[in-house]
């Protein structure tokens, strides 16, 4: 009947995977508790509620407090409201208490801000400033660990929310808000949760990034009742020590309870770690330069993910989630499709916990089953979007990617891509280890990203930008897939993709650490892989040998060494490794039989850690990127 899931990279059934290697636990160490004080005061917070209610259509604002004032607020928790119900001169800013009785009259009590808050009886709860004084107002008056700020009321996206009579606040506006409010405070807000419709956008969270930690917000409509205050606000106060993410994942909980139960739609809600958001624009720059780039070779692909991602507001305000698998999945160019599974990687840090509810049969026939947590708007030059570039958002790439998915028209063809050539090296070998491409006319920018195929998959090991006609590509031996192309004006006008191989030599060294009583000659070392092994020979303190690549060996291959005692052939050490692009050198522990040194697992552990730091692709996915090269 429906589905309550947190959204992940790993549980999609993508086309991609990440070079998941079982790395054994690396040696654990006792840490000793601080001392800390029994007597500790609990964590305190003050809930903020900003209630825009003079607007249409009407939504139950006296519903919503009376849910409030059902929860017990306990001595740790202060929710504050500022509501403006219908109608000039009612403004009320209040203290929520507790109604035992559950009457439908609101009980709570009127707070004599002296006019700080309300100046005379009426309030615009769509002017900035009215905001930044209840924040700055409240958390002086009511000093706290942890400050939440709900934001209830209408939304509409990027273009605002908070409406009073026919104005919205505005983006920047918000953001103005927050700033003055954030100074007066000293520090920004611990949380800040929007019961309104369509706010989890990525609009949203640049122009709040600065202002507070954490994000509550839902990418679909909101139905008109809103959150279930009584049974977020007794959670509060039921575990006043949780954290604030925690206390996010509960909001969000109670939401989804309450829709399974009793919405006619579907529904969402999504917490959302803004801190995370600095690292993940760059990953969000790449793709969308990348988009900018290909456009014109790959616009009918690019226009077909754009469109066919699932969108609530409007058709081109996708799920971020959704329409990075489909650019995925797209037959794009490899960068491209690499750098979206970069994207939806960091958006899984992003968007730290979701839940949604795709009803059977909404009443809006909104469904929910691509939904991942947050959606962005791909801005067109019509003047009813000229707003957009006011937005913090425009500061990145993502605006002038969607100018141009946007306008209509079809993919150029790929006009004539490079030759490919070979050159043996230094190394005087017979085997080509230096690739020679080149364009047959000249183009301002030459692009080549190199894919080297390991055991788990493609793995990016080179970017080599040039311009003119030629590039070279040297010093990344393997069985490489090579995407390259060339731009001219920003516009790629050639893509190919090329599959080759270029051929090395790795340096071996294998130092044993030996008991007192041990000597290296008594040992004998060889390395085993899936095609084959070789012997090393004792150098100096070290056990020593070469070997070309691919050959016995592939990059990034897991292997064994092995350790012999060259008296009685007893093997005494058998210790995993992997083979890294620059030569292998490690140091073994080894103490006769016994293999429950923890030194393997520090020798597993700095092996393999360099695969948990690469992306690997499926295979058969760029062997089709081959044959479609334009």
């Amino acid at each position: 009947m429906y589905s309550v899931r947190r959204y992940s990279v790993r549980m999609r059934g993508l086309l991609f995977g990440v070079l998941v290697i079982a790395l054994a636990a690396a040696p654990a160490y006792a840490l000793q508790p601080s001392s800390t004080s029994s007597a500790l005061a609990p964590t305190t917070w003050t809930v903020m509620v900003y209630m825009a209610a003079d607007s249409e259509p009407q939504l139950p604002w006296q519903d919503d407090l009376n849910e409030m004032e059902e929860a017990v607020p306990g001595t740790t928790v202060n929710t504050i409201a500022l509501v403006d119900p219908p109608g000039p001169g009612n403004s009320r800013y209040l203290r929520i208490v507790h109604d035992p009785n559950s009457s439908d009259a609101i009980v709570s009590s009127d707070i004599d801000d002296h006019g700080a808050v309300i100046p005379g009886s009426e309030v615009n709860t769509a002017d900035p400033l009215t905001l930044a004084n209840f924040v700055g107002f409240t958390a002086a008056s009511f000093p706290a660990d942890r400050y939440v700020l709900v934001l209830w009321g209408h939304g509409v996206g990027w273009r605002g929310l908070l409406a009073d009579g026919f104005q919205l606040m505005g983006l920047p506006g918000l953001r103005g808000a927050l700033a003055g409010a954030t100074s007066s405070i000293g520090r920004p807000l611990d949380m800040v949760v929007i019961d309104a419709c369509a706010e989890a956008t990525l609009e949203m969270m640049y122009e709040i990034r600065d202002y507070s930690r954490y994000l509550v917000a839902s990418e679909l409509p909101v139905p008109f009742e809103g959150l279930p205050y009584g049974r977020v606000l007794e959670g509060l106060t039921e575990d006043p020590e949780t954290s604030v993410s925690d206390f996010g994942s509960h909001i969000a909980d109670e939401f989804i309870a309450w829709s399974t139960v009793s919405s006619p739609y579907s529904t969402a809600m999504s917490v959302i770690d803004l801190a995370a958001l600095g690292s993940w624009s760059a990953a969000l720059n790449n793709l969308a330069d990348l988009g900018t780039r290909f456009d014109s070779l790959f616009h009918d692909d690019l226009r077909t993910a754009f469109e066919g991602a699932e969108a609530y507001e409007s058709a081109f305000y996708p799920d971020v989630g959704h329409l990075s698998q489909l650019l995925m999945r797209s037959e794009l160019p490899v960068e491209l499709t690499y750098a979206a599974f970069q994207a939806l990687q960091g958006y899984d840090d992003v968007v730290v916990d979701f839940r949604s509810f795709s009803h059977p049969d909404p009443f809006d026939d909104v469904f929910a089953e691509n939904s991942s947590g947050a959606t962005v708007y791909a801005p067109s030059t019509a003047p009813e979007d000229a707003g957009y570039f006011d937005l913090r958002i425009s500061t990145t790439s993502w605006d002038e990617w969607s100018l141009l998915v946007r306008r209509d028209g079809a993919s150029n063809a790929s006009v004539a891509g490079p030759s490919l050539s070979f050159e043996d090296g230094a190394d005087d070998d017979s085997l080509p280890d230096v690739a020679h491409l080149e364009w047959p006319d000249e183009h301002a920018d030459l692009s080549a990203w190199v894919f080297r195929q390991e055991p788990g998959g493609l793995v990016l090991v080179s970017e080599i930008e040039g311009g003119l006609t030629e590039i070279d590509i040297s010093s990344v031996p393997g069985r490489l897939v090579i995407s390259a192309s060339a731009a001219d004006g920003g516009a790629a006008v050639t893509y190919d993709v090329v599959e080759t191989t270029l051929f090395g030599v790795l340096d071996i060294s294998i130092g044993l650490v030996l008991d007192a009583d041990d000597v290296p000659e008594r040992y004998e070392v060889s390395i085993t892989g899936a095609n084959g092994s070789i012997a090393l020979e004792l150098s100096g303190d070290a056990f020593t040998g070469s070997v070309s690549v691919p050959g016995v060996f592939e990059v990034g291959e897991v292997v064994t060494v092995v350790v012999k005692d060259g008296g009685s052939g007893e093997t005494v050490s058998i210790r995993p490794t992997s083979i890294p692009p620059s030569g292998l050198s490690r140091s073994l522990v080894v103490t006769g039989a016994d293999e429950s040194d923890e030194s393997v697992w520090v020798l597993l552990a700095m092996a393999l850690l360099p695969g948990l730091l690469v992306l690997a692709f499926d295979l058969m996915l760029y062997l089709d990127h081959k044959k479609r090269a334009r």
